[in-house]
C-alpha cells in the first residue's frame, strides 16, 4: 500500500492538521502543483513556500507554547526529578509545593503499572489559581490541558480530593498515551483519560453511564466519532467515551486494546475495531449497553435522582421548560435540588418573567459553597443584579454588581464578561426590553438559557 498505508507518514501529518486548515491547505497545494507542471513555475519556489505553510497551520500550537512559557518565566517553581511546578504567586499561601508534587507523583506512580513510563522527565506542571484564569491565558474554556510534556491546570480543580485524582490522572493520561498511536478521534483519546479517572465526580464511571443513558437521548456511539458530534455535549461524550473504554478493556484485556489504539484514526476507527476486536462496533455497543442496564437496580435510589436530574438538565438544554421546570420541583420536593438545577430553574423563570421566583432561585444558588458556583459567582451575581433591575429593586441591583466585580471573570461567558457587563449596569439599569432582545438571540443560536 506504500505511502497511502494508514500508518504512513503523508495521512499522519493530514491527520494533525486542525481540520479548518485541511481544505486552503489542499487547495494551495493543487494550485501550486499546477503552476509547477502547466505554468513552468521552479519547482524551488514551490518548495520553499513550505516551510512558511507548515508554520501557519502550526500556529494555533505554537501559540499556547508561547503563553504557558511565558507563564512558567514569571511564576514560583519547585522541581524533582519527575516534576517540574510552576505555581502562580497568588497560590503561594494556598499550597504547599512538595505535598503537592508528591500527589502528582502518586498518580504518576499508579498509571505508570498499567500505561507504562512516561518517555520524558520531568514532567511541567502550571498551576493558575482557576480554570477561569487559564481559560483567559489561552483564549479557550477550558479547566486542564496536557501537551507534549506540559500539563497547565487552574487550582480550583485540585482543591477537592476526588476531582484532584481525576483530573491528574487524566491529564497525565493524555501524556503517557502520547505516542501509543493517533490523535483522534476524541472519542478515542478522552475514552482512555476518563477511564483513567477510574470516577467522574467521586462517582463509578457506569454509573454516570447509566445516568446519561437514562436521563438523555439516545446517541449511537458510531455518531460520537465526528468532531462536531463529541462536542455537541461534552460532557455526556465525555463519560460515553470512557465507560465503553472500560467495557474493552474489561472484555478484550490490554493486548488488544492497545492493538486498536495503535492503529485506529478518525478515519479508520470502525475498520479496526471491527478487525481488532473481531466485532463491529454496533454489536458491541448494545452489548456494553446490556452490561450498563443490568447494574441498574445495583445503584438503587441515587441512580434515580441523578436521573432525574438529568433528564432536568435535557429537557432545559432542548427548550423544554415546562417539563423541566417538574423535574425541578419534583428533585427539590425530595431536598435533592442541586446548585446547577435551580440555576437553570432561575433562568426558565426569567424567560417567563416570573422575576420573583428567579430571584429567589438565584439566591440558593449564591447560598451554596459546591466548588461548581464558586467558579460561576461573577456570572451569578451579575444575573441577580439584573433581577433586582427587573424588579424595580435598583439599590440591590447596585451591590449585587459590585459583588460580582469582587469575584473572578469569566471572559468566555456566551454573553460577555461579566465585569464589563456589571460596569455597564452600574452607570444604566437591566430592563425589560434588553431581556428580551438576549432571548431571541439565544433562541437564534439555538442555545436554552443558562
Amino acid at each position: 500500500m506504500g505511502i497511502f498505508h494508514h500508518n504512513s507518514l503523508l495521512p499522519r501529518f493530514w491527520r494533525v492538521l486542525p481540520e479548518a486548515h485541511r481544505l486552503p491547505l489542499g487547495l494551495w497545494a493543487l494550485l501550486n502543483l499546477y503552476a509547477v507542471v502547466e505554468r513552468g513555475l521552479p519547482l524551488w519556489l514551490w518548495l520553499a513556500q513550505v516551510p512558511f505553510v507548515a508554520a501557519l497551520s502550526a500556529w494555533p500550537q505554537l501559540r499556547v507554547r508561547n503563553r504557558l512559557a511565558g507563564f512558567a518565566l514569571k511564576a514560583r517553581k519547585f522541581d524533582t526529578h519527575q516534576f517540574f511546578l510552576c505555581y502562580h504567586a497568588d497560590l503561594a499561601d494556598q499550597i504547599d509545593p512538595a505535598e503537592h508534587v508528591r500527589q502528582w507523583e502518586q498518580r504518576l506512580a499508579e498509571l505508570t503499572e498499567e500505561l507504562g513510563p512516561p518517555t520524558k522527565l520531568p514532567i511541567n506542571v502550571l498551576l493558575l489559581p482557576t480554570a477561569s484564569d487559564l481559560s483567559r491565558m489561552l483564549d479557550r474554556s477550558l479547566g486542564a490541558m496536557a501537551l507534549n510534556g506540559t500539563i497547565a491546570a487552574g487550582y480550583d480543580l485540585l482543591e477537592e480530593e476526588d476531582e484532584a485524582r481525576e483530573t491528574m490522572r487524566h491529564e497525565l493520561t493524555h501524556l503517557l498515551s502520547a505516542g501509543w498511536g493517533p490523535r483522534t478521534p476524541a472519542f478515542k483519546v478522552e475514552g482512555l483519560a476518563v477511564w483513567a479517572q477510574q470516577t467522574s465526580e467521586g462517582k463509578p464511571l457506569d454509573f454516570r453511564a447509566l445516568t446519561a443513558l437514562l436521563g438523555n437521548k439516545t446517541v449511537p456511539l458510531w455518531h460520537l466519532l465526528a468532531p462536531a458530534a463529541f462536542d455537541e455535549d461534552r460532557e455526556y461524550s465525555y463519560i460515553l467515551a470512557g465507560s465503553f473504554t472500560e467495557f474493552l478493556l474489561r472484555t478484550y484485556g490490554w493486548r488488544l486494546y492497545r492493538e486498536f489504539y495503535r492503529n485506529a484514526d478518525a478515519d479508520n476507527y470502525e475498520t479496526v475495531f471491527d478487525h481488532t476486536f473481531e466485532i463491529s462496533l454496533e454489536a458491541a455497543e448494545r452489548r456494553w449497553r446490556r452490561e450498563l442496564l443490568a447494574r441498574e437496580q445495583e445503584f438503587g435510589n441515587e441512580l434515580s435522582v441523578a436521573v432525574q436530574e438529568r433528564r432536568a438538565r435535557t429537557a432545559y438544554r432542548s427548550w423544554q421548560y415546562a417539563q423541566c421546570l417538574n423535574e425541578v420541583a419534583a428533585l427539590d420536593q425530595l431536598g435533592r435540588a442541586s446548585p446547577y438545577i435551580l440555576w437553570i430553574s432561575a433562568s426558565i423563570y426569567t424567560f417567563r418573567g416570573d422575576y420573583r421566583q428567579a430571584e429567589q432561585a438565584l439566591r440558593r444558588v449564591l447560598d451554596s459553597e459546591e466548588a461548581w458556583v464558586e467558579s460561576c459567582r461573577a456570572v451569578a451575581w451579575l444575573q441577580l443584579g439584573e433581577l433586582c433591575d427587573l424588579l424595580g429593586e435598583r439599590d440591590q441591583a447596585v451591590s449585587a454588581y459590585r459583588r460580582c466585580l469582587s469575584f473572578p471573570d469569566d471572559p468566555h461567558d456566551e454573553e460577555g464578561a461579566p465585569h464589563e457587563r456589571a460596569r455597564a449596569r452600574l452607570v444604566k439599569p437591566f430592563t425589560e426590553p434588553e431581556l428580551l432582545r438576549r432571548t431571541r438571540d439565544r433562541w437564534a443560536r439555538g442555545s436554552g438559557s443558562r
